[in-house]
């Protein structure tokens, strides 16, 4: 992954609410980037994003998972809602729904993927 893709992920989760101030950002940025560079080849990566996560930051699974999901539920309200439109619209039943981690995770990193050629 370059640099102009790693700093569009971070662009990404800042538009829709993250703050980079908080543990979970750090772990979402690694988790899409994880996405990002292996769901061609590892279309099952989602269900051990928390694990691989872990492994990397030398943290717990259920810390990863905790601040992940804090992070996107603090952020979630103030998010620019026309890109969360752009992005989750397939997937979520109205504007109030808020999308669970995995699908975030993979959402964010399926946007990402779309201009990587």
């Amino acid at each position: 992954m370059n640099e102009l893709d790693a700093q569009r992920i971070k662009d990404t989760l800042i538009a829709l609410g993250a703050s980079s101030r908080t543990k979970g950002f750090r772990f979402f940025n690694i988790g899409i980037r994880l996405y990002v560079e292996n769901v061609i080849h590892n279309p099952g990566i989602l269900h051990k994003i928390y694990k691989l996560i872990a492994a990397m930051t030398g943290e717990t699974v259920i810390t990863v998972e905790r601040n992940m999901h804090d992070t996107l539920n603090a952020g979630w309200p103030n998010r620019d809602k026309e890109l969360a439109k752009t992005i989750f619209s397939r997937f979520l039943q109205s504007e109030a729904d808020v999308p669970c981690v995995t699908l975030y995770t993979s959402m964010i990193g399926e946007w990402i993927l779309k201009d990587i050629p």
